[in-house]
């Protein structure tokens, strides 16, 4: 949770709980493919 922070605010821009709900599933996700993009530079290593 603290990295969801850190590289987005803690803050969310969408009105309606629907899209408050959508905008974290998406930061999650980034999230997850920046891990995916670590883990693969470090395995490669």
């Amino acid at each position: 949770m603290i990295w969801l922070k850190h590289f987005f605010s803690e803050r969310l821009s969408s009105l309606s709980f629907k899209m408050e709900k959508q905008e974290v599933l998406m930061r999650i996700q980034i999230l997850n493919e920046f891990n995916a993009i670590k883990l693969e530079v470090a395995n490669s290593q």
